[in-house]
């Protein structure tokens, strides 16, 4: 998962008080130290944040707002799904109209790129690279004869494949599942890699043999006919799955703070398995969040 905000123009905020500026996240999606600051007063400025976090299908809410024109933040949260936003970027402000450019070397040139819309206004601003990370309890590791040691588990789950043997020993010796379900193993694959269904040129990059999507719904199908996934599908079926140690490891960005990483005192994390095990967390994963300023937030009374 990864990100960056998005913003409204300020016509009319849901916010009562014009010094107000609100945020629309969801949970972890933004450091809380950050809101904190955001929340007493923005450096520079005269104005503060209202944190507002939304809770379940995040985008059906912040499209349903914004389709009826009503509800809208002055800023949002989104995942690496923006250009799906693409349609509607009408509805939210450039972001060079208020300097972006000034502070585009300060970034990785894909990430502030994904953010630019087919108009060529940056409409997106980036938030992060959500590098990928193999998160393990170490007892259950160990119990199965695996190493247990974060160094350790880099150096000797350093593949794919590795990754697959790794999962049946943990399966036959601790009767435990390496990944939740195939689907976390196929978005896991996928984001770990540099290209996803098309190219920036919009050729279908999936239809190729060799193609990352490939790659990925193999290394998936591979985990769930050898019976290495939890089959756990819902959030609570993970999250159990999790807490109980039958399924003691996970694939999920380095930054997330979800219930996996807590979830017993021996859980730690390793590199994902990836050729490129070496590469830099800026560019271990190409997917992640952006903020963006919707063009018109206003409340009901108001439109």
């Amino acid at each position: 998962m990864a990100l960056g905000l998005a913003g409204c123009a300020p016509s009319a905020s849901i916010s009562s008080d014009p010094k107000v500026l609100t945020l629309w996240s969801w949970p972890r999606a933004v450091s809380t130290k950050l809101l904190k600051t955001a929340g007493n007063h923005i450096p520079g400025s005269t104005r503060r944040i209202r944190s507002d976090l939304i809770g379940g299908n995040f985008d059906v809410k912040l499209r349903t707002s914004m389709a009826g024109r009503a509800f809208i933040p002055d800023v949002t949260a989104l995942n690496s799904n923006v250009s799906s936003y693409f349609p509607i970027e009408d509805q939210f402000l450039d972001l060079n109209d208020l300097g972006a450019q000034d502070h585009k070397a300060d970034y990785l040139g894909w990430k502030w790129s994904l953010g630019v819309t087919p108009t060529d206004r940056l409409c997106f601003w980036p938030m992060d690279t959500a590098p990928m990370a193999f998160w393990f309890r170490r007892d259950v590791f160990a119990k199965a004869g695996l190493a247990s040691d974060p160094d350790e588990v880099s150096a000797t789950i350093s593949s794919w494949d590795h990754w697959l043997e790794a999962g049946a020993q943990l399966k036959k010796n601790a009767q435990a599942s390496i990944i939740a379900n195939s689907n976390v193993a196929f978005t896991a694959v996928l984001a770990c890699s540099v290209e996803r269904y098309f190219s920036p040129e919009g050729k279908a990059l999936y239809q190729r043999d060799g193609s990352a999507v490939r790659k990925a719904w193999d290394i998936a199908v591979k985990a769930s006919t050898t019976g290495i996934t939890a089959k756990a599908l819902t959030d609570s079926e993970k999250n159990s799955s999790y807490n109980n140690g039958k399924t003691p490891a996970n694939l999920e960005e380095a930054g997330g703070r979800r219930p996996s990483r807590p979830s017993h005192p021996t859980t730690r994390a390793s590199g994902a398995p990836r050729r490129c095990l070496a590469a830099t967390a800026t560019t271990a994963a190409r997917s992640s969040r952006f903020r963006s300023r919707p063009r018109t937030p206003r409340r009901p009374s108001s439109s």
